[in-house]
């Protein structure tokens, strides 16, 4: 039995293996003619650059030692973490929502890891590099996913139930209480996932952070301390992130009684903050002529009295 502290390294090349199981799941995706199967190869190419990258760049990241650049790093990481959340949006309503995604992502990962070292972990700076860069990368993933799912589901709702939510509106609800069916659709669906491996951490998975530090020597209820912190920030950042979201979205979307609306390029139901809609024209009850033997007496035939 290998021991735990000269685990066996793994050579680059070896890394070809993976691609019998990727290309099977490219055939599934290429099978179902939803572009992901694009996505897919763009990701591999991206993710396999980025993580070959990742080593150079953490070395000189955690010798930082000034908390305003910690601060500027993890500010940054959030940026492109809305910027990403919001591709499922299209180019077109991702950038305008942009800031709304930054401002939801922002605060709660950087709120969630001055929490975490200030109280849960003793010894360590409030924003000392190597522990708040790693967990600010960890929970700004997960609010990313979270709010690409929350800002989904709401638009689509907001554009299939459209004269519902309107019909409210015009009966005296306010934006939040017309569209609050389909926040809370939303944000279960953007929560779900969290949730699910919450309940299923120890018997049905085992998280990278507590099998990595278990594979490095670490004993495993060390590990498991350790992982029991990080899956309670990471719920956190998964409901903080998309309910913010979410209420920003109610606010910029609804303008008195209409829902503003975006013709864009984009295969989801998406809007455009600021362009309601023009009101509908209602036919008129004159367009035609009455029949003569309805009128007779009363109209002549040149439409006189």
């Amino acid at each position: 039995m290998t021991p735990l502290l000269s685990a066996p390294a793994i050579p680059a090349e070896r890394l070809l293996w993976l691609a019998v199981p990727l290309a099977i799941v490219w055939v599934i995706l290429r099978s179902a003619r939803n572009g992901d199967d694009r996505r897919l190869l763009h990701g591999i190419v991206r993710g396999g650059v980025q993580l070959s990258l990742i080593g150079y760049v953490l070395v000189p990241l955690f010798t930082l030692e000034h908390d305003a650049l910690v601060l500027a790093v993890i500010c940054g990481m959030c940026c492109l973490a809305a910027l990403f959340s919001l591709g499922v949006l299209g180019k077109g309503p991702g950038l305008r929502i942009w800031p709304l995604a930054v401002m939801s992502i922002l605060p709660v990962v950087v709120g969630l890891v001055l929490f975490a070292l200030t109280f849960v972990v003793k010894g360590t700076g409030a924003l000392e590099a190597r522990y708040a860069i790693t967990l600010a990368g960890m929970l700004s993933g997960n609010a990313m996913n979270a709010v690409a799912i929350a800002g989904e589901r709401f638009l689509a709702g907001l554009s299939e139930r459209r004269a519902e939510i309107e019909g409210r509106l015009m009966l005296g609800a306010t934006g939040r209480e017309a569209t609050a069916p389909l926040l809370g659709a939303a944000l279960k669906a953007a929560t779900a996932p969290s949730i699910n491996s919450l309940i299923a951490v120890g018997l049905v998975s085992f998280p990278g952070t507590m099998t990595g530090q278990v594979m490095a020597g670490e004993a495993p209820l060390p590990a498991a301390v350790w992982q029991m912190m990080i899956m309670g920030l990471w719920v956190g950042a998964a409901t903080f992130a998309p309910r913010l979201f979410l209420h920003l979205l109610q606010g910029a979307w609804l303008h008195g009684h209409r829902i503003a609306e975006e013709r864009s390029r984009s295969t989801v139901h998406t809007f455009e903050i600021g362009q309601p809609l023009p009101a509908p024209a209602e036919p008129s009850v004159f367009d035609e002529r009455p029949p003569d033997e309805l009128t007779r007496g009363f109209i002549g035939r040149d439409g006189q009295e």
